[in-house]
């Protein structure tokens, strides 16, 4: 007997039901790795995302401010089979010893920068590091945060280190 999961096979052979394609891709933490274009590929997308920076250290009752967002950035490529693609991600970097008088401030994020043929094709910066408490100011993206100062004795904490950038290559 026909029945109805038969009909629903025969109408999905009917309009060409398929899966939809899944693209290539690979993903790219701390170093410098070169990265060759597969057979066939004619455009890739990059995503390059700078790290998040390092909150900055407490001191007594005071929180240290909250590190900056990494920047993001997706780009779309021409690219020609066998092409190699330099790709740098950076580390982030260490927060401040915190001190007697003030916490210690966030380290900046880590950067991304990705090269073919010599020439630069995205990038992004890491975020800024937070500052330290109590007055601390935090960092511009790629910059770590200033300790914070004080009058008293707070005994502060060290900042936070930031993290790594990254980047995803799809085809």
């Amino acid at each position: 007997m026909f029945g109805f999961k038969d009909l629903l096979i025969l109408i999905a052979a009917s309009i060409g039901f398929c899966a939809p394609a899944i693209a290539n891709h690979q993903t790219f933490g701390f170093g410098d790795t070169q990265w060759t274009v597969p057979e066939g590929v004619s455009s890739i997308v990059i995503v390059a995302s700078g790290g998040n920076g390092g909150g900055g250290g407490a001191c007594g009752p005071y929180s240290g401010g909250d590190g900056g967002l990494g920047l993001a950035n997706r780009k779309t490529v021409a690219v020609a089979s066998g092409a190699v693609v330099s790709i740098s991600v950076f580390a982030g970097g260490d927060g401040g010893d915190g001190a007697t008088y003030g916490g210690g401030g966030g380290g900046p994020g880590g950067g991304v920068r990705v090269r073919m043929n010599g020439e630069t094709i995205a990038s992004a910066l890491g975020g800024g590091g937070g500052g330290g408490a109590p007055n601390g100011v935090g960092g511009n993206a790629g910059q770590g945060g200033d300790g914070g100062s004080s009058t008293w004795a707070c005994h502060g904490g060290g900042g936070g280190g930031g993290s790594a950038g990254s980047v995803k290559i799809s085809w």
